[in-house]
């Protein structure tokens, strides 16, 4: 960057690099033959226990010159004549200078001394002029800072942005990631603490503009373009994560919302304390969670102020209801088909149960794609006004009335911003699905249970940490902040009892039912209670009498419904019943034997150039007896195309047959394969394809609808693998059932070998997250990682876009998620050298085979990353 290259002198001179470019002037300027290469950090390790030794290596013509205050190194800065002695953490920065040679690259690096934190950090290394300097540095009050606070014209109320370098190390203290970006000062009334708010930016200017790692174990993303470290605004002298509690409590609920993870900052080698990181809401996010343009999104806040793009669409929504009376359904559907009801309602419930006192006349932002039909959606945004954060008795307040006010005061509450619920509320069909999510929500995300388990959970992670955090902030005391998270605490334990009278007084409800609902088989099926997924025997819970509540019946694979028994009696799998005192309703499901006997359990509709079988796919006989197969016959998508499996005869229980397009080339490569007919004369589709299974009555046994690409495992597409079911008993109408084959060219006639468990079946469960010891250790060249996910994986899971587009899980049902895992080999530089395993998977046992033969002997580490699960391994390549 800002270097030239040119003739010096003019027109006839050698070719030589400028720093000082001279456009349209003579080359008169000083030129330079080459550009230094940037000295290296040969300790491999960057956390020791006590004194370190940090050793450096360079051009040997060139001097070393180093710092240790985070400034940038010059022929000013201390020379290198030898392994630099550091006794604490420091931040060291190291270049190369020669005369007639350009000065290397800065290279930066943070070591860790006695840092015993079991967080994730942050290291932040920039000049100290960019932080402390009276004129210029961000930290600081500077020159214009009004007295009073937030002291307003202070130099961190100013956008501007400084350049630094960041590193971030996971719980095992392996690094993550490094690199060079922009920092700013970030939030509002909240700059004013001691301890600020941070924005990072990833820009082409500084090197790359995008972190490129996963900083989320819920977001699966490695694309950021910025991201926060949050000092827990106006929470900071508090419980110091209100706002990411809270929005972690709504992670599964229809609305955007801010990822949240504690980690510790250490700026310039100093420690400085915890740090929330979050994702930053703008167009990026958005676009990154929805696979949208960045310049194509509508983004207002508070009242239709712009943030990005244009405000013109809301202004007219709004005009449209203030001239209609959205009582009338005609007007009311004419709303709906521009803006997201049930994200709308889900979020204006959320912040009525958390008692945001900041709230909704501020701290609201909405937005939509500006593509035909896109509908407006709501952002949670700043919670720190809610949870009880300035009287132990908000839980007593009644925001329902509060949020409903038709003529609050400019702040919080003004009647432009209770204006839209006012009038949706008119509507019959929108009041009614407002009181059914209302009485969802109090039946699953926030039971009082539920609340307190997650506040407990994110509690324990910092506790250890707070201790030190305070004593170098001095903000307040520990048993201060004890007594704030007890605050939190009684909140979760008395909020719904005093809220739910609230919907009742507002509404004119005569009371709430008991309502109780019962599976008679926790095999067979579950039960969805409006929003909410029931499969455990047993369920009770609160809805508000006389208000329908819709029960859909959904029996598992190889189950049928046969009817509600109980206050409610019906055959039909959809129900809407109105309970009022008492709801008692049992769902029965039994066997239904006609399904999941002979399942399509193995697909290969792409072979490898190198491995070319032709088109086949494996069928399993499920059940415990024999199935005769005369008769029976398979289509793809195209109905005239039919292959008889007339051949096949009897199909023994737990065995195999392969149908295929040519026995010949199939046999080439497996010739110890015995089951196997054919040939059918047409192919399964490379882009997709239907596999149909019928029985000699002509009746459809067993279909599956695969894909070449994303959600279904593209690996399977030419890439030398099949598609694999992971277990025969699973769902294979289901593409979170299948994946690719660990084995080149598959597992024909035998069990798959990327085999695991099912939840369902009473065998060895994992009981937790376990990373094993590869074996053999040392190896050359391959050798094997084994790792098991547990049932309870669904805690950490990032889950299928179905689930996270589904409104709430309840909390206690046993539904199996999968978890997002990856399995990385790393370099003892902390370089990322194989992804072995990147996707979603169930719970179950998994063996890895890593071939190193590209690389060269040394040590290895591998970290298996699990939801917020991470663990890693040492291992030694010797060749």
């Amino acid at each position: 960057d800002d270097i030239s290259y040119g003739r010096q002198p003019d027109g006839a001179g050698g070719l030589l690099m400028f720093t000082l470019p001279t456009p349209a002037a003579s080359n008169n300027t000083q030129g330079f033959v080459e550009k230094l290469p940037a000295p290296q950090f040969i300790n491999a390790e960057r956390f020791f226990t006590s004194q370190a030794f940090i050793q450096i290596s360079s051009d040997p013509e060139a001097e070393v010159y180093y710092t240790l205050d985070g400034s940038p190194p010059d022929v000013s800065s201390i020379p290198y004549t030898g392994p630099i002695p550091i006794s604490e953490t420091t931040a060291v920065r190291t270049a190369a200078f020669k005369s007639g040679s350009i000065p290397s690259d800065i290279i930066s690096e943070t070591f860790f001394v006695d840092e015993n934190t079991g967080l994730e950090i942050v290291s932040i290394i920039t000049d100290p002029v960019n932080l402390w300097d009276y004129d210029e540095g961000i930290y600081v009050k500077g020159p214009n800072a009004e007295t009073a606070y937030p002291y307003y014209g202070a130099n961190f109320w100013q956008d501007w942005e400084k350049d630094v370098h960041l590193e971030f190390y996971n719980r095992d203290k392996i690094l993550g990631f490094q690199q060079d970006c922009g920092v700013k000062i970030y939030g509002g009334w909240s700059r004013g603490w001691g301890q600020k708010s941070l924005s990072l930016f990833a820009r082409s200017k500084y090197g790359s503009n995008s972190f490129s790692y996963q900083l989320f174990p819920e977001v699966e993303s490695e694309d950021y373009h910025s991201f926060i470290l949050r000092n827990s605004g106006n929470d900071w002298n508090i419980s110091m994560m209100r706002d990411g509690f809270l929005h972690t409590l709504a992670k599964d609920l229809d609305m955007e919302k801010q990822a949240y993870k504690p980690v510790v900052v250490i700026l310039n080698g100093e420690y400085w304390g915890i740090h929330n990181m979050r994702e930053k809401i703008n167009e990026d996010y958005l676009a990154q969670h929805y696979n949208l343009d960045p310049d194509n999104i509508d983004m207002l806040q508070n009242n239709a102020e712009i943030i990005e793009g244009s405000n013109e669409d809301y202004l007219n929504l709004m005009q449209y209801i203030e001239t209609h009376d959205l009582s009338v359904d005609d007007y009311y559907n004419y709303v709906e088909d521009r803006m997201d009801i049930d994200n709308y309602i889900n979020y204006y419930n959320y912040q009525i149960y958390l008692n945001n006192q900041d709230w909704p006349g501020n701290n609201i932002k909405y937005w939509k794609d500006q593509a035909e039909g896109a509908k407006w959606r709501w952002i949670l945004f700043d919670t720190d006004f809610g949870f009880g954060i300035w009287d132990a008795n908000d839980y007593k307040d009644n925001t329902l009335e509060f949020a409903l006010a038709d003529n609050g005061p400019p702040w919080p509450n003004p009647p432009w911003s209770t204006f839209l619920v006012r009038n949706l509320l008119r509507n019959e069909n929108f009041k009614y699905r407002f009181l059914i999510n209302a009485a969802d929500l109090f039946n699953s995300t926030l039971i009082s249970s539920n609340v307190l388990g997650l506040l407990d959970s994110l509690v324990s992670d910092i506790e250890i940490e707070m201790q030190r955090h305070i004593e170098k902030w001095g903000a307040y005391s520990f048993s201060q902040w004890n007594n704030s998270i007890d605050v939190m605490r009684n909140f979760a334990l008395n909020r719904l009892p005093i809220l739910r009278a609230y919907y009742l007084q507002q509404f004119g409800i005569s009371g709430y039912a008991s309502v109780n609902i019962s599976i008679d088989s926790n095999e067979g099926g579950s039960v969805k209670l409006n929003s909410i997924t029931l499969d455990e025997p047993e369920w009770s819970g609160y809805y508000f009498n006389d208000v329908p509540i819709r029960l859909i019946a959904e029996p598992e694979f190889g189950y049928k419904f046969t009817g509600w028994e109980g206050d409610a009696q019906s055959d039909n799998d959809t129900i809407y019943v109105a309970p009022n005192v008492y709801l008692n309703i049992t769902a029965r499901f039994v066997k239904d034997n006609s399904k999941n006997v002979i399942v399509v359990n193995e697909i290969n509709y792409n072979s490898s150039a190198a491995m070319d079988t032709k088109d086949w796919f494996e069928i399993y006989n499920n059940s415990s007896g024999p199935v005769d197969l005369s008769g029976w016959y398979f289509k793809d998508e195209q109905d005239d195309n039919i292959f008889s499996l007339f051949s096949a005869g009897i199909l023994q229980p737990d065995n195999y047959l392969v149908i295929c397009r040519s026995i010949v080339d199939f046999t080439t490569f497996f010739p110890a394969v015995e089951n196997v007919i054919g040939d059918f004369d047409f192919g399964l589709g490379n882009g997709g394809d239907i596999i149909r299974l019928f029985n000699s009555n002509n009746e459809l046994m067993d279909s599956v609808l695969y894909d070449d690409e994303a959600p279904w495992d593209s690996l399977a597409d030419g890439g030398g693998r099949t598609l694999s079911l992971v277990n025969p008993k699973l769902d294979n109408n289901d593409f979170n059932n299948w994946s690719a084959s660990n084995t080149a060219g598959g597992t024909p006639g035998l069990r798959n070998d990327n085999f695991v468990v099912s939840t369902k079946e009473e065998k060895n469960i994992p009981a937790k997250f376990v990373l094993e010891q590869n074996y053999p250790n040392p190896f050359n060249p391959s050798t094997t990682i084994e790792y098991s996910i547990p049932v309870n994986s669904k805690q950490y899971v990032a889950g299928s876009t179905q689930y996270r587009a589904s409104n709430i899980q309840h909390p206690a049902s046993g539904i199996e998620h999968q978890a997002s895992v990856s399995l990385i080999v790393y370099d003892i530089l902390g370089r990322e050298v194989a992804t072995l395993v990147d996707k979603n998977q169930r719970p179950g046992y998994y063996k890895i085979s890593f071939d190193a033969s590209d690389l060269s002997s040394g040590v290895y580490f591998y970290t298996l990353r699990a939801g917020e699960f991470v663990q890693s391994k040492k291992m030694m390549l010797l060749k």
